[in-house]
């Protein structure tokens, strides 16, 4: 049975190819100017959301024991600003950023800790939906289901 299933953040859930250089810049930082810059160029795309909220109520309500998270190369401030922007009502069970891991994706690390945060020992009731080589890396090298998602 599925206990966990991570999502990527950048080209996944949300589209975020043009705030590059502002991820990026976010490593060691949250002042409060840089989340600014993140909320004005977040707010000038219409079409953020590739998974829109009903979708992820949708698995929420069919599958209530189920842990959803972020597992990303980003840096925490950027990505729980866009979180926040893109899906201010939904509540992720756990997001893992660039800080969290010693080695990034495609290394496992990130998936590891998720998984023993919530107690989970068995690498087939773990996914990750992510859209590059690295997600799919991170989830081979984790031992877990992989769901490469192209929609961006």
């Amino acid at each position: 049975m599925l206990k966990l299933c991570l999502f990527d953040l950048d080209d996944t859930l949300v589209r975020t190819r043009d705030l590059k250089e502002l991820r990026e810049a976010g490593k060691g930082t949250d002042s409060r100017e840089y989340l600014s810059k993140i909320a004005a160029a977040f707010s000038k795309c219409r079409d953020r959301m590739v998974y829109g909220i009903d979708h992820l109520n949708e698995i929420r309500e069919k599958f209530p024991s189920l842990k959803v998270g972020v597992f990303t190369r980003s840096p925490r401030a950027y990505a729980e600003s866009v979180l926040s922007l893109a899906y201010p009502s939904f509540e992720w069970d756990g997001v893992i950023a660039y800080e969290d891991v010693t080695k990034t994706k495609p290394c496992g690390e990130g998936i590891h800790k998720a998984m023993k945060k919530f107690g989970i020992r068995q690498p087939e009731e773990a996914l990750m939906v992510g859209n590059s080589t690295y997600d799919i890396g991170a989830a081979y090298n984790a031992g877990i289901v992989a769901v490469l998602d192209k929609s961006t």
